[in-house]
């Protein structure tokens, strides 16, 4: 394709002995299509051409996944898989990749070189045979929020002769093979913050080479700077992938927050900061007050809880201050209000970003299939005042996480409490829930329910 517009849509692209698709002095938007099994790269980008490519595979092709060299390109939401060389390779170019699954190609998940600027957001980098990031001779590089992780043939990050200094934050950098991240002897240093570097290499490397802006990191051995520490990070399932941070990690609220932090997502799309602190690496730890037995879920074992504190103030028999979840003092309809507003809350699971895919046809159904995680049924004063869920795309047959506010975050609207509804919610779910009825005797029950009748009286 030359000096061209073209908009390229829901197309299968496979088995050409050349490129899957070819660029010069173009405009070019590539959306939900399959590339794959190309005797070159799956798609690159030449001289003066420009290309953004959103929800698309590039997977099996012979050299790279993308190959840029033009002007610049976008990658957005796509798994870049299985290619024989580097997942992405860019030079002489400005490329910004977002919320992209880069995995499993034959040498670096991401090469840049030859005074490329680079900005890599929110992205999977794992199980790559090279590098997970390779930066040479780079300018106005930007890496930030990524999982950069198990990358089996060298560092997690390796820059050498950066013409600019590049910021690197918010980052979770973890299990590869040689270590953490590799810097040379010349060249500008990155500015590292709110990363976590653990578990690299074989003797739990986490630098090799200078490094004097390290700041608010966890690493594996005392660094000189500020809000260092080298606490076990304390991921939710590393062996599954997971990299999310449990409640207990020493690495939640240790990060340093400034308005550009403010102004970011985590690895789920989520706001960067909550409880006015940023954490430490690439995901935002949010938490529920109402799971009182901190087993990572609101059921009716932290109901049960709930009930048995209901209508006691501060003091009296029966009084737990964790049920006081508007902190007035007084466990009333104020505080079922929050607690129902996080009913079956979790913490997110495992995130794959990378929706899309080229779905739609892909013969075999390897990705892009569609989810939709729903709550138990509530009152519908809940489900339109207090709850903010959507519905999100799978890729690689992992669902993205539903976002739940929590508790804390939420404000209850006195006005809108009616217990009419309530009552005959906690009737449903007393009658088809045979949980419910084991966490808490009936006649125990039934002295809530008529508490609760008498809640606004």
């Amino acid at each position: 394709m030359y000096s061209s517009v073209i908009d390229i849509y829901d197309t299968y692209i496979q088995n050409n002995s050349g490129y899957g698709a070819s660029n010069y002095a173009s405009d070019i938007i590539m959306e939900n299509c399959l590339v794959q099994k190309n005797g070159n790269s799956g798609v690159y980008n030449g001289s003066d051409g420009t290309l953004a490519i959103s929800y698309c595979t590039m997977s099996e092709n012979t050299q790279d996944g993308v190959r840029n060299e033009g002007d610049s390109i976008t990658l957005n939401q796509c798994n870049i898989n299985k290619n024989s060389q580097n997942g992405v390779y860019t030079g002489q170019a400005d490329i910004t990749i977002t919320s992209c699954l880069i995995e499993q190609n034959g040498a670096d998940g991401i090469k840049n070189d030859n005074f490329s600027g680079p900005t890599i957001m929110g992205a999977i980098i794992r199980r790559n045979t090279g590098n997970g990031i390779s930066c040479t001779n780079i300018q106005t590089t930007n890496i930030k929020n990524n999982w950069i992780v198990n990358n089996s043939g060298g560092y997690g990050i390796y820059i050498s002769s950066a013409v600019t200094m590049a910021m690197m934050r918010g980052n979770t950098i973890t299990h590869n093979a040689t270590g953490g991240i590799y810097r040379s002897s010349s060249g500008a240093e990155p500015n590292i913050v709110n990363t976590i570097f653990y578990h690299n290499g074989s003797n739990n490397t986490t630098f090799t080479g200078t490094f004097t802006y390290v700041n608010y990191c966890r690493t594996s051995t005392t660094h000189s700077g500020s809000g260092n520490i080298t606490n076990d990070p304390c991921f939710a399932s590393p062996d599954a992938n997971n990299y999310h941070l449990k409640w207990q990690s020493a690495c939640v609220d240790k990060g340093l927050t400034t308005p550009d932090v403010n102004d970011e997502t985590d690895i789920d799309g989520e706001d960067r900061v909550y409880n006015n602190i940023a954490d430490l690496g690439a995901d935002e730890c949010y938490t529920s007050h109402a799971d009182f037995d901190n087993n990572s879920r609101v059921n009716f074992i932290d109901y049960a809880t709930f009930a048995k504190a209901w209508r006691t103030s501060t003091g009296q028999a029966n009084w737990n201050a964790a049920c006081d979840l508007k902190a007035d003092g007084t466990i009333d309809y104020k505080d079922l209000c929050r607690f129902t507003n996080d009913w079956l809350w979790e913490p997110q699971e495992e995130q794959i970003p990378g929706v899309g895919s080229g779905s739609s046809l892909n013969p075999d159904g390897i990705a892009g299939q569609q989810m939709m995680m729903a709550m138990q049924p509530q009152p519908e004063f809940l489900t339109t005042e207090f709850l903010s869920a959507e519905s999100l795309d799978m890729s690689v047959s992992r669902a993205l996480a539903m976002e739940i506010e929590s508790a804390e975050s939420v404000e209850p609207i006195e006005d809108v409490f009616d217990v009419n509804e309530t009552l005959d919610w906690l009737n449903e779910l007393w009658q088809t829930d045979e949980s419910i009825r084991e966490s808490i005797n009936e006649t125990d029950w039934q002295e809530f329910l008529n508490s609760i009748k008498s809640s606004e009286q």
